[in-house]
């Protein structure tokens, strides 16, 4: 195994690749959590960066200063390539990154 990995090349975007190879949607987009039932509901329509929700501003703006206090600056983990804030795929990538 270790003699095969040395020849295998790694995609420049993981997650799309993976994306791409499953023939998954990227996870993302707007919903409505109900704390009642435990329900999540997909908003029509995309939401305007000025309407996003603050806690996915903050996320975003605290998963910069991660990577600027590890060394790397700016988008170190290119989490924003396909959103402004940090969203689905991101938060799950963050998550295994820290």
């Amino acid at each position: 195994m270790a003699r095969l990995a040395r020849g295998v090349r790694l995609p420049a975007n993981p997650q799309q690749a993976a994306r791409r190879l499953m023939g998954v949607d990227a996870r993302g987009g707007t919903y409505l959590f109900d704390p009642r039932t435990r329900q999540m509901t997909p908003m029509e329509g995309a939401a305007l960066a000025s309407d996003m929700p603050p806690a996915e501003v903050e996320l975003t703006r605290a998963y910069l200063r991660w990577c600027e206090r590890t060394g790397r600056k700016g988008d170190c983990l290119h989490l924003l390539e396909d959103s402004p804030t940090v969203t689905g795929d991101g938060r799950y990538a963050l998550a295994m990154a820290r």
